[in-house]
């Protein structure tokens, strides 16, 4: 935890706190962001992987965020969810990172900007542009064609 990390996420929560992985709780949080060094957050990863199998979902957002997520709140398992409570739909999902994988896996269409990691960018249905000229904006409007 350093400064900066710490101001911004005293913007977000009353109580931070840093722990050791064997104390975290088992309940009561949603997500655990590890940041740092590209190699820092990899050691991490690789450290909870052997030390917790099981015990987190984890998957990188960027070169510098390590997710932590209890192993029922992936996102892939939320496209499962909302599939299911809004019955006979067809889902896009729209990712760029390894933290997408699985919910991407789980859409009936995985759309990804150009910009994606390439092993993502790999498995889109539909490429869009670059995440910074409009994914969203780019599938709007290819959905909206598309319905016309």
């Amino acid at each position: 935890m350093n400064p900066p990390v710490y101001n911004d996420l005293k913007n977000y929560f009353s109580n931070v706190q840093t722990l050791p992985f064997d104390r975290m709780p088992g309940d009561g949080w949603n997500k655990i962001v590890l940041i740092g060094t590209n190699e820092e957050v990899l050691a991490a990863h690789e450290y909870v992987k052997e030390n917790y199998p099981g015990r987190f979902a984890s998957s990188m957002s960027c070169r510098t965020l390590l997710e932590l997520l209890d192993p029922q709140a992936t996102k892939g398992n939320q496209v499962r969810y909302l599939k299911k409570f809004l019955g006979d739909c067809t889902t896009y999902c729209c990712g760029d990172y390894e933290n997408d994988i699985d919910m991407l896996k789980k859409a009936d269409v995985a759309v990804v900007p150009s910009s994606g990691m390439p092993k993502v960018v790999e498995m889109a249905d539909i490429v869009t542009c670059h995440c910074k000229d409009g994914t969203l904006a780019y599938l709007i409007d290819l959905l909206d064609r598309e319905c016309k």
